[in-house]
């Protein structure tokens, strides 16, 4: 997930060349202090001279416009925040954009000094807890945890639920299960499997909370540089000629050769579907009959990526249910497949 950072003061500009020191995260930097703009805008110029494509991406880019502007611009993106700064100041930039709480971005805070970092929003499903742990460690903070399953170490349903890939079906039942476990109560979730949940099941088992599985997988390809809106019109568009949704994919799979390739990226992001990357031998390894391209083995070692992709990602039952599909520079392939429930 990229990571959107911006600082507001000195001190905090500082602890942001730590995180660009040691950038294990996929960070994208900002700075709204305006004692710093004539700096930021010099460095720029020199950054652009140089035409380093490394030095572009670890560059800080100046706030111009209004804090709340810019992170409801993040959250359309679905980016993950983090704010250098106070929590007063993260709580009225977000505020207008607080929706959901299976699909807001994860927003973490963090002192100028680097001494705490919070999870503030999204903890659970949108990762800001596991985010918060990753920051700490990265420069020596305290992580300041406040959700209830996390802080008395018991079972959270909305994780198990993001880690498998499950959609939410009564949104009122996380509440349920969470508050149920905490005080030790006998609670039921039901898993669908199917497209269409029974309700007469339903009626009869009264689940404390209903989950659904997600049952589809795209394999894609490209060329190098093609945009995210290029490919979601692509993939959306063929999406509808087989009915099906896509809230119900679970995953984006494709060569590891693609794992930077900005427009599958923000593509995932912006759906909340995880991207998949294999090896070319893992993807040789898949058994099937699949269009091959000589050009295509050529350029990364194996002759077909969408379709062998498409199915790396599941444990069993994998099959395809639309074959190698390509307009404009890109590929794309749709399974169907299980994989095991994982605690």
């Amino acid at each position: 997930m990229n990571i959107s950072v911006v600082c507001f003061t000195k001190s905090g500009y500082e602890l942001m060349k730590k995180l660009k020191d040691n950038n294990e995260l996929k960070f994208k930097y900002y700075c709204k202090c305006r004692s710093l703009k004539s700096e930021l805008e010099q460095e720029k110029e020199n950054i652009e001279l140089e035409n380093s494509e490394l030095q572009k991406q670890l560059s800080v880019e100046y706030v111009d416009e209004k804090i709340s502007d810019w992170a409801k611009k993040e959250f359309e993106s679905h980016h993950g925040i983090l704010f250098i700064g106070a929590v007063g100041i993260a709580v009225r930039a977000i505020a207008g954009c607080v929706n959901d709480k299976l699909t807001d971005s994860p927003v973490i805070v963090m002192d100028d000094l680097g001494r705490f970092v919070i999870p503030i929003l999204s903890g659970h499903f949108g990762g800001a807890n596991e985010i918060a742990k990753d920051l700490s460690d990265l420069i020596g903070a305290t992580p300041v945890i406040t959700t209830a399953t996390d802080i008395h170490s018991t079972f959270a349903v909305d994780v198990f639920a993001k880690n498998n890939n499950m959609k939410v079906v009564n949104r009122e039942g996380i509440a349920k299960i969470s508050s149920g476990m905490l005080e030790g109560k006998e609670l039921s979730v039901y898993v669908s499997k199917e497209e269409m949940i029974d309700k007469k099941t339903i009626e009869n088992i009264k689940p404390d909370l209903v989950l659904k599985c997600k049952k589809y997988a795209l394999g894609i390809g490209c060329k190098r540089g093609k945009s995210e809106k290029e490919i979601e019109e692509f993939i959306i568009g063929k999406l509808l000629e087989i009915g099906v949704s896509i809230n119900d994919v679970a995953y984006i799979s494709s060569i590891d050769v693609k794992a930077d390739e900005v427009g599958i990226i923000d593509f995932a992001e912006k759906n909340g579907i995880q991207f998949i990357t294999f090896s070319k031998d893992v993807l040789r390894g898949i058994e099937g009959e699949f269009s091959e391209s000589n050009f295509v083995n050529s350029q990364v070692g194996v002759g077909n990526v969408c379709e062998r992709a498409a199915l790396a990602v599941w444990d069993y039952d994998a099959e395809l249910v639309l074959k190698k599909q390509a307009e404009n520079g890109i590929t794309l392939a749709v399974s169907t497949g299980w994989n095991k429930i994982r605690f």
